[in-house]
């Protein structure tokens, strides 16, 4: 049960497939689409070498359920994804970034968006800080959301052609970690475990008669208004 167990976090990210998507079928009415948000902020970027510390992902998690709640998003399931963020020619220093990959029930409105991108700002080092995506209903996008493994995105520029001659572009290719990033990372999964990796805004988990868990709408939260839980 520890979250660097490949085997642990592969039963993990099985369960969170099917968890989520049963929990976006009984969300939203039939025939209606989900809404996969990508964000990045600031609050989940640690610099390499003096470890992950678990505080990082509890920041994080703060930042995206107040923005969830801002918008006026009661309800989402979110999976938490580590990268290792470094540049072939040194153009920004290398560093962690925890990833949240939130799943909404519906389709967001451009207001709900705006609010949203107002939470998670570009910069330098985020230039596209916040992707909004039609959920297709792939259980590889889905799955995505709770990898059992990961690695290094190296990022380089790319020169493409355009009508006006070329453009200079950068692109992203996978790496695997080194062993001193591999080891840093199992710690950190280690130290907040496969729960920790899943946040549950206006959501509760919920066992059946037969000992099934699944992703429920919390309905305690319902007097209260829009909250979270972690």
């Amino acid at each position: 049960m520890s979250g660097a167990c490949p085997e642990c976090a592969r039963a993990w990210q099985r369960w969170f497939t099917a968890a989520t998507e049963e929990f976006l079928a009984h969300a939203m009415p039939a025939g209606t689409r989900g809404t996969i948000l990508s964000p990045v902020h600031a609050a989940g970027i640690v610099v390499p070498g003096g470890g992950l510390p678990p505080a990082t992902l509890h920041r994080l998690k703060g930042v995206v359920c107040d923005a969830l709640t801002a918008a006026g998003l009661t309800t989402a399931v979110i999976g938490i994804d580590v990268s290792y963020n470094e540049h072939l020619t040194a153009d920004f220093r290398p560093h962690w970034s925890l990833h949240p990959r939130v799943f909404v029930p519906g389709v967001l409105t451009a207001s709900e968006v705006k609010t949203l991108r107002m939470y998670f700002p570009p910069s330098d080092l985020i230039p596209r800080p916040l992707k909004v995506a039609a959920f297709d209903g792939n259980p590889a996008g889905t799955a995505y959301g709770m990898k059992p493994a990961f690695g290094r995105r190296q990022s380089y520029e790319q020169i493409k052609p355009t009508a006006n001659g070329t453009r200079q572009c950068r692109n992203t290719r996978g790496r695997p970690l080194r062993g001193t990033e591999a080891v840093e990372l199992a710690v950190f999964l280690d130290a907040v475990g496969l729960r920790q990796r899943l946040i549950l805004h206006g959501t509760m988990l919920e066992r059946d008669r037969i000992g099934k868990v699944a992703i429920r709408v919390d309905h305690r939260l319902r007097e209260q208004g829009p909250g979270r839980l972690r």
